[in-house]
């Protein structure tokens, strides 16, 4: 087999590849799909692709890379509707991870301009080992299961009380993934009732296309006395929703009428209006980098914007 041009054959199809299953566990299949769906749908997000975007990728890199089809499977937009949504009775098998996470990494350097070498398997490889990582932290470990035995000795309020520590713990790992430390730190202020924290991590999840997640900060937001967490609301549809958070998101940024968020807050919310289509968030995104002498981010951003111009 013979690599076509600008391809890079990273791996080589042994009889039994290493890793090549899912890990087993002592978790219900249920529960490992679920996590698998969250990690698979905040890759996208953070990457800015939709799921029909992605959909039709993933036929476009089952087409162009039939040299790798032993580490691929195809999969139809049915089967990947339901794996980001984690509706599915177990997580997917490693060949059909491998084509979503493949195509959703070439979606976005494709976005990006296309420049440098294409995204390939050891990229996709790394993706795996994150999603491992992810799967630990994220699902309670064998070791846990005593506390959860206990759970039915509690009172139903102490009961709750486990529960919301457990779904907090879970959540707190959903938003790292997504959004890094500065996400956590949202986080951490929007639980205590920071109406501006909360009203930003309503924006960034609309944005990044989880409207129920962005519809409950921003209730939060709201019932805080957020004048514009209430003007987001009372829009109906998601798609016009998350195109009026991406203006919020830029004011925030950059309005002179207002301090700017900090650097970090900043960035994020610019990636995130950016990667939903504002050749603006782009622009700033930058003459930021550039600022910082971060060539290659700036020439990138700077290509985005002229796109999206």
């Amino acid at each position: 087999m013979h690599p076509r041009p600008g391809q890079v054959l990273e791996l080589s199809p042994p009889n039994k590849p290493q890793g090549w299953t899912m890990p087993s566990s002592s978790h219900s299949p249920g529960s490992e799909a679920a996590a698998c769906g969250v990690f698979l749908s905040d890759l996208c997000a953070k990457r800015g692709v939709h799921q029909s975007d992605l959909a039709k990728n993933i036929n476009l890199m089952w087409d162009q890379r039939s040299d790798d089809h032993h580490w691929l499977e195809h999969l139809s937009l049915a089967t990947l509707s339901r794996i980001l949504g984690g509706n599915i009775k177990r997580t997917p098998r490693r060949k059909k991870f491998n084509l979503i996470v493949l195509a959703a990494l070439h979606l976005e350097w494709t976005m990006a301009g296309g420049n440098g070498q294409s995204p390939g398997l050891k990229d996709v490889e790394k993706v795996w080992e994150e999603w491992l990582e992810f799967r630990q932290k994220a699902l309670p470990q064998p070791s846990d299961q005593s506390v959860s035995d206990s759970l039915s000795s509690l009172s139903p309020s102490s009961s709750e009380a486990a529960s919301r520590i457990g779904l907090s713990d879970t959540e707190q790992r959903r938003y790292e993934n997504a959004y890094g430390d500065v996400g956590l730190s949202l986080l951490e202020a929007a639980r205590s009732s920071d109406q501006k924290s909360a009203l930003l991590l309503g924006v960034l999840r609309c944005i990044d296309d989880h409207p129920g997640e962005g519809e409950t900060w921003l209730s939060e937001a709201s019932s805080l006395g957020c004048r514009q967490a209430t003007g987001l609301l009372s829009i109906p549809t998601p798609s016009e929703r998350k195109h009026a958070a991406v203006g919020i998101a830029l004011e925030f940024a950059s309005s002179p009428n207002s301090a700017p968020a900090p650097n970090g807050k900043r960035v994020l919310l610019l990636e995130g209006a950016a990667r939903a289509g504002s050749g603006e968030a782009a622009r700033l995104l930058a003459a930021h980098y550039d600022k910082q002498g971060a060539a290659g981010h700036a020439e990138r951003w700077s290509l985005a914007a002229a796109r999206l111009a």
